[in-house]
Order: structure tokens, then C-alpha cells, then sequence
């Protein structure tokens, strides 16, 4: 049975080894604590501390600082391959291209969406472009300014709980006000461990399409240049009382590094076409 993994539209289209031990790093006398400027998501009072926690420990500034993340991806899902490809994007996620290994390429310029070459035949180029990136990067996404937390609770992911907050949006944002999730954290590492209430779509089911809540974990973290990426995403069934279930698919990233832009990574060689948004 083949998947497609749906989140919730414009949360995704707007937005933008070494998680076995903690990370060491000397402690700062108390004077020294704020005596530079704090980065904008430091200043948020609505921001709870794990959050701003996570963005620190996965070095958010540092990530930011850069023009462009390449890396390649490698999707299974129900044991079967899915997507091969390379993703080139701007950090701030305002430009995406994601290069099939069949030569085909999906380029997302903040705007619109394109096809290349026009004959292509990629029914799911404009989901693929625009998830994947978000999900290798989600930790990088949680400083928008549109976001609205919850309060820390302990929930089950695993087989035990961990620290989790409820990410929502503005009402008066770009983003539909109705839509959230779930965010975990590693106790050790205390890297993001884990991103609940994603829904997926079984293209084949008795009735056509049918959907259920699912979660993707974070594991096998590196460390490019100074910030944390993850090497591994794996899909399961989920639900906020019982935590993972069973695994529907995992993405392999791999050969990450970070670029300065070139022209060639955002632009076609060959003849190319517009997905309109209902494709």
C-alpha cells in the first residue's frame, strides 16, 4: 500500500551523532549569562523554556546564519521506496528544490511551484517539494512568530513519557488558527525527539482514502558545522495518550552540508512547468 504523508497545508507552505548523551558545554557564571543580545525567539514570554531550549541546542542562530542546506533523502514507506532525491534550501526555507534521481526537479520560489522537464510525470511534485524539507527542518521552524504554546506536560511517546508542548497559530496569522502540534523533546540530548498529530493518507483503502493521526521521530542526529540535523525520520500511528504504535515508513538524510547559493541550485536547466495549487 502506498502512502502519502498530508500535514496540515499552510503550516508547511508558509514556513520559511548524538542524541544517546547530552551535550556538554561549560557553564557561564551568572553575570555572563545575558550579557549579549539575546536572539528575537529568546525574548518571547510566551515561548515555554524547553522550546527556546530546543532552538538553542540545535543551534538555530548558527543554522540561520547560512544561505542554503543541501542533503540527500531517501523515503520507505510500507517497505517500499518512495522518493529518492537531493533537496537543496534557502534556511529560511523561502526557496526548495528537490532533484529526483530520474532527473526530474520540483522547485518551490516562495511563490509558486514548477515542474521540470514539462513532460515530467510527478503527481505528488508539489507535496513532495514542500514536506520533506519542512519535515528534515522542523526543529529550525519552532521561533515563527506566529506560533502560539501550549504548557509543557510529561506524555507517552515511547514506552515512557517525556516532555512534550502543543504548538498552535495566531488567529490573526497566516495560518489556519484550528491547526497544531504535538512537540517532544529528548531528556537526554534535548533535541527535538518527536512531532505529533501529522496526518497521513492511505491512497488505497476500502472506502478510497482513509485518515489517522501519525507521529515521526527524530534519531540519529549530526552535527553540521554547529547545529543538529537529523539523519533518520521514522512515520508511526499515534495518538497523545498512548504515544508511537506501529511504523508505516521511515527517510533516511544523508550527506548533509550546508552552501552559499548558486545560481544552478534554484533555477532549471530544461523546459519546465507551473503546478497550479490544486495539483
Amino acid at each position: 500500500m502506498k502512502f502519502a504523508i498530508y500535514f496540515f497545508s499552510a503550516f508547511i507552505l508558509t514556513s520559511a551523532a548524538c542524541t544517546s548523551g547530552e551535550r556538554k558545554e561549560p557553564p557561564l557564571e551568572e553575570e555572563e549569562r545575558f550579557s549579549y543580545d539575546l536572539p528575537d525567539y529568546q525574548k518571547r514570554a510566551d515561548m515555554p523554556s524547553m522550546v527556546k531550549q530546543m532552538l538553542n541546542y540545535h543551534n538555530f542562530d548558527d543554522f540561520m546564519e547560512n544561505e542554503v542546506i543541501v542533503f540527500d533523502l531517501k523515503l520507505t514507506l510500507e517497505g517500499e521506496e518512495e522518493l529518492n532525491a537531493t533537496i537543496y534550501s534557502k534556511t529560511n526555507s523561502s526557496k526548495v528544490k528537490l532533484a529526483r534521481i530520474d532527473g526530474s526537479s520540483v522547485l518551490y520560489d516562495g511563490d509558486e511551484v514548477y515542474l521540470s522537464p514539462d513532460t515530467a510525470d510527478y503527481p505528488n511534485a508539489r507535496f513532495d517539494v514542500l514536506v520533506w524539507e519542512y519535515l528534515a527542518l522542523a526543529p529550525f521552524k519552532l521561533a515563527h512568530d506566529y506560533t502560539r504554546w501550549g504548557q509543557p506536560e510529561r506524555l507517552p511517546l515511547y514506552q515512557d513519557s517525556t516532555t512534550a508542548v502543543k504548538v498552535s497559530f495566531a488567529t490573526d496569522s497566516i495560518y489556519f488558527p484550528s491547526e497544531w502540534f504535538m512537540v517532544y523533546q529528548n531528556r537526554q540530548s534535548k533535541l527535538m525527539e518527536a512531532l505529533g498529530n501529522i496526518m497521513i493518507l492511505a491512497a488505497e483503502t476500502v472506502n478510497g482514502a482513509e485518515n489517522m493521526l501519525h507521529a515521526v521521530t527524530y534519531s540519529d542526529y549530526e552535527m553540521v558545522d554547529t547545529t543538529f540535523v537529523a539523519g533518520k525520520l521514522e512515520f508511526w500511528k499515534w495518538t497523545s495518550r498512548e504515544g508511537i504504535q506501529d511504523k508505516v515508513g521511515e527517510a533516511e538524510i544523508s550527506d548533509i552540508r550546508f552552501s552559499n547559493e548558486k545560481p544552478e541550485m534554484f533555477s532549471f536547466p530544461e523546459t519546465f512547468k507551473l503546478l497550479p495549487a490544486t495539483e
